[in-house]
């Protein structure tokens, strides 16, 4: 997908402002079921991946409950690629 750039847009050093982005609408955030459970009990926030998984290295993704096309791409990329056994490689922005 050459439409996704993973280093482009903000960044956020307080996991409070990420929260706050996504329920604005502003992308998408990797969450904690804790902290965003009252957002989707209230459909502030949805969850795009079901049914949920516990486990103690899982990640959640919320997504604004509009969202821009390139959002959905991306989800749907992360799904594919949570679903895959090779990781993500890692590299330095800059």
């Amino acid at each position: 997908m050459s439409t996704i750039d993973p280093y482009r847009g903000p960044a956020y050093s307080l996991y409070s402002l990420v929260l706050q982005a996504a329920l604005d609408g502003g992308g998408v955030a990797v969450g904690h079921y804790p902290l965003v459970a009252p957002a989707l009990a209230t459909g502030r926030l949805v969850a795009p991946f079901l049914p949920w998984r516990p486990s103690a290295r899982a990640i959640h993704l919320l997504l604004p409950r509009r969202q821009a096309p390139v959002i959905a791409e991306f989800a749907q990329w992360l799904a594919r690629d949570a679903a895959s056994d090779s990781p993500i490689p890692l590299t330095t922005a800059g």
